[in-house]
C-alpha cells in the first residue's frame, strides 16, 4: 500500500471519529448549515492567558489568599499550558515580592521541594527551586561581596522571587529560573477553587513573573471559566437570555481569535477594555452563568469556520464593515443598518465634543501627523453613515486624512457615527451617536431585539455578522 492511499485512509478514519464527538451547540440547524471542520476547532487550546498586571500596572507584591479555604501548590506551566508541580504547601495568605538579597546555596541537590523543605526546616535555610534543582538557601545579604565573605565555598545567588506568609513574613520557599516562570493554584483543584488577587476571585492557576523591579501576574484559566468572567462585566445579569447567550459565543470567540495576541507580554489577552472585561469569578450571576453553559463549546461561525468577531457597546443607528473599520474584508462583517437600538433608552444612545483647533493637532501629532495649523476637518461617510475618512486641512491648504479606526481615535471620540461643525472660535463640534468602532455586534442593539422584539441568539448573531451562526 502506497505511502499516499494509507494517508488518505488515515485522514478518513481520523474525520470520522472527529465527527462523533463533536458538540451539538444551541440553534444548529444540521440540515441548512455546513459541517464543522475539525481543522479549525480549539482543541488545543486548555488555558486562555489573562494579563491581570502588567507594564504600568505590574505589583511590588503579588498577595494570594484562599481565605482559609486551603493550600497551594506551586510550579509551572508548560509550552502546552499544562500545569507541572514542583511543590505544595499548606499556608492559605502567600505574599510574592521580587527578593533583592544574596544567598548562597550549599553543593548538595534534593530529590525533592519535600526533601530541600525537611532539610531547610532543620538547618535553618529556606528550600528552593533554582533552575531545575532543589536547594537549600542560607543568609540574607546586601552584596555579593558580602555574601562571599562570610561563606566563599558557596554558590551566590540573587534575583529570586520569594513566596512568604502574608501574615508572619516567613519565607515559605525561593524560586529562580531562567526558562520558566513560577505558577501557583489551589491544592487538590477540581476545578471550582479560586484564589483571591486583590480586589477579585481568579479560578485557574496564577502565574507571576519579574516585569522590570515589579511583578508581573498573569491568570491561567479554563475557556469556560474564562467566558464566565466576561459576561457579567460585558453585559449583565438581567439582561435578556438571547443576549446573554449571543455574548457568551462572541466573548468566547473573541478569545480564541486572540490567543498569543499579546505574546511578547506572555498572555493571550488583558483584562480592561483593550480586549474583554474580566473579573474571573467575582460578579458571576446565575443568568449570565446559564448562557455560558447553554452554549458551552459554540463558536460564531460562518460556513464552518470559526469567525473572526468585535463588538461594542452601542453602534447609535448603523455598524459599518470591517474592512471601513479594522482593514478586514469578511463576508460576515459587513455594515447594517440598526433600527433596534433606538427602542431602548441608555445613557451612553448620543454625545457631544468640541475641541479646539490646538487640541486636535495635538492629538494628530500623537498619532504621527503633522500640521501647522487647523483650518477644517471634512469627514466622508460610508453608505451606512459612518465616518469612514476623516480629512484635517491647514490655512496654507496642506491636508492629512486618518482612516480606519483613526477616524474616532485621532480625534478622541467615543464611535465613528458623527457630523462635525465648525464653531465660532475655530474650534469644532463633534455630535454623534453610539459608543465604540461600530463594527460587529451592538451590545444595546442585542438587547433590544431580544427585549422589544422577541428575536433568540442565532437571529442575533445572523443579524450583526450577516450569515453567521452558534455551532
Amino acid at each position: 500500500m502506497s505511502i499516499r492511499i494509507r494517508k488518505t485512509i488515515a485522514i478518513v478514519i481520523l474525520s470520522a471519529v472527529i465527527a462523533t464527538v463533536l458538540p451539538v451547540c444551541a440553534g444548529a440547524d444540521s440540515e441548512n448549515e455546513p459541517e464543522i471542520p475539525h481543522f479549525d476547532l480549539p482543541c488545543t487550546v486548555t488555558a486562555v492567558k489573562v494579563g491581570l498586571y502588567s507594564g504600568t500596572e505590574a505589583l511590588n507584591a503579588v498577595e494570594l489568599s484562599r481565605n482559609g479555604a486551603g493550600g497551594y501548590v506551586f510550579g509551572y506551566y508548560d509550552f502546552s499550558r499544562q500545569f507541572r508541580k514542583i511543590g505544595e504547601l499548606a499556608n492559605s495568605d502567600i505574599t510574592l515580592n521580587a527578593d533583592t538579597k544574596y544567598r548562597t546555596l550549599k553543593a548538595d541537590n534534593f530529590d525533592s521541594f519535600a526533601s530541600a523543605l525537611t532539610e531547610a526546616k532543620a538547618s535553618g535555610g529556606v528550600a528552593a527551586y533554582i533552575d531545575g534543582r532543589f536547594k537549600v538557601a542560607y543568609g540574607e545579604y546586601d552584596s555579593e561581596a558580602e555574601a562571599r565573605a562570610r561563606d566563599g565555598s558557596s554558590e551566590i545567588i540573587s534575583g529570586l522571587v520569594a513566596a512568604s506568609d502574608t501574615e508572619t513574613e516567613d519565607i515559605l520557599f525561593l524560586f529562580k529560573s531562567s526558562r520558566i516562570s513560577l505558577a501557583l493554584k489551589p491544592s487538590g483543584d477540581t476545578g471550582s477553587e479560586s484564589v483571591q488577587l486583590g480586589d477579585y476571585l481568579y479560578r485557574g492557576g496564577i502565574e507571576i513573573s519579574e516585569d522590570g523591579s515589579r511583578l508581573k501576574a498573569i491568570n491561567y484559566v479554563s475557556l469556560e471559566d474564562y467566558v464566565k468572567g466576561v459576561l457579567p462585566y460585558e453585559v449583565g445579569g438581567n439582561w435578556p437570555e438571547a443576549t446573554l447567550m449571543a455574548q457568551a459565543a462572541c466573548a468566547r470567540t473573541y478569545a480564541i481569535n486572540n490567543i498569543n495576541a499579546y505574546i511578547d507580554d506572555g498572555f493571550d489577552v488583558r483584562c480592561d477594555t483593550y480586549s474583554q472585561v474580566y473579573r474571573g469569578v467575582s460578579g458571576t450571576a446565575e443568568a449570565t452563568n446559564l448562557a455560558a453553559d447553554a452554549t458551552e463549546g459554540c463558536f460564531v461561525r460562518y460556513e464552518g469556520a470559526i469567525c473572526r468577531v468585535y463588538y461594542m457597546s452601542s453602534s447609535g443607528g448603523a455598524t459599518e464593515s470591517g474592512a471601513n473599520v479594522f482593514g478586514e474584508r469578511r463576508e460576515y462583517l459587513g455594515g447594517v443598518t440598526d433600527p433596534y437600538e433606538s427602542a431602548e433608552d441608555f445613557y451612553n444612545k448620543s454625545w457631544s465634543e468640541t475641541k479646539s483647533g490646538d487640541a486636535l493637532l495635538n492629538r494628530l501629532r500623537r498619532y504621527g501627523y503633522e500640521l501647522e495649523s487647523l483650518a477644517s476637518v471634512t469627514p466622508t461617510y460610508s453608505d451606512t453613515g459612518n465616518v469612514v475618512s476623516l480629512e484635517f486641512t491647514s490655512k496654507d491648504g496642506e491636508s492629512v486624512t486618518v482612516r480606519l479606526t483613526e477616524c474616532y481615535m485621532v480625534p478622541g471620540l467615543n464611535s465613528m457615527r458623527y457630523s462635525v461643525t465648525e464653531t465660532e472660535g475655530g474650534g469644532f463640534e463633534f455630535t454623534g451617536n453610539g459608543w465604540g468602532h461600530n463594527c460587529g455586534m451592538s451590545q444595546w442593539g442585542a438587547y433590544s431585539m431580544a427585549k422589544n422584539f422577541g428575536f433568540d441568539c442565532n437571529e442575533i448573531i445572523d443579524f450583526y455578522f450577516s450569515g453567521a451562526y452558534i455551532g
